[in-house]
């Protein structure tokens, strides 16, 4: 603490607010991690204000996300949707990636441990979606964790323990350890499991799926957990988008930005913004990372 204080008389001193609130930031997760939770909430939330005084939407974002994720550990779960759901807003308008791809998976996290496994699922395609085109093999591995758990709720053991394998395996090697919470789950549904389909049924899956990469892992677990939960769900009907709109949801889906489609299709920026914001509206989605998701189960359907 004397650290801290001398630091933050230093950032007083030459007038740095950016530096007060990364200082707070890191406090309240040095605070959370030892499990003093209003200690971190009062951090957090000075952070914020100090993030808000100098008006980086970044540093804001990242403080809604931390508020969400600190509220979610102390199971007061309508804050932390509250502010999960802020994060999520922030990042799309700033359209900032991995500020996405976090509120994306820790709302699908959220939208577990509130027992809405449809919800956890969306969300879960929007951001490993994003996380395997951008490379974040961290969300990656995490998501593979997530996946197992809500296979086990939904009794669909076989998938679940491959998962188990396929995570056993891409953990090997890197410095990625599970948080407490999430370590318990992993051993509760291991040992569930094991009673459902017994030793050596569970060890053959897991075996299996130490074989599987992980996109191939990720994106079974994510088409055929979205059948089970919403086994006939209506699918958005084409002729809800016109051709245009189409053809530009399959170029999303590539992962095109906006100025390569206009220049692929011929036209100006201004025109796909246009078809991209009538998408979003027609389809009720946020974000051009939903619209992708969108299109991959279409396509699969």
């Amino acid at each position: 603490m004397t650290c801290f204080r001398t630091s933050l008389e230093l950032y007083h001193q030459v007038s740095d607010p950016w530096g007060e609130a990364i200082l707070h930031n890191n406090m309240g997760a040095l605070m959370e991690d030892q499990g003093d939770f209003p200690a971190a909430q009062a951090y957090y939330q000075t952070f914020f204000t100090l993030a808000e005084q100098v008006q980086d939407p970044f540093l804001v974002t990242l403080a809604y996300l931390n508020l969400g994720a600190l509220n979610r550990r102390r199971v007061d779960l309508p804050a932390s949707q509250r502010y999960y759901e802020k994060a999520l807003e922030r990042a799309t308008e700033m359209n900032h990636i991995f500020l996405l791809i976090g509120a994306y998976h820790d709302s699908a996290l959220l939208a577990r441990q509130q027992g809405d496994l449809q919800r956890a699922i969306s969300l879960h395609w929007s951001g490993l979606y994003l996380a395997q085109k951008y490379g974040d093999r961290a969300t990656q591995i995490e998501g593979l964790d997530a996946l197992a758990v809500i296979a086990t709720q939904l009794n669909q053991d076989e998938l679940a323990a491959r998962l188990l394998g396929t995570v056993e395996r891409v953990r090997q090697g890197t410095n990625l350890p599970r948080q407490e919470a999430v370590e318990r789950l992993y051993q509760e549904c291991q040992q569930t499991l094991q009673n459902r389909l017994g030793l050596g049924a569970y060890a053959s899956h897991r075996l299996e799926g130490r074989s599987q990469e992980i996109e191939e892992a990720l994106n079974q677990a994510l088409t055929h957990l979205t059948t089970v939960i919403q086994p006939n769900a209506p699918e958005v009907p084409r002729e809800g988008l016109t051709r245009r709109e189409l053809e530009i949801a399959a170029l999303v889906a590539q992962g095109k930005s906006n100025e390569e489609i206009a220049l692929e299709l011929v036209v100006v920026v201004k025109t796909v913004e246009k078809h991209i914001s009538s998408i979003l509206r027609k389809l009720g989605f946020r974000s051009q990372a939903e619209i992708a998701v969108w299109e991959v189960k279409r396509g699969q359907r």
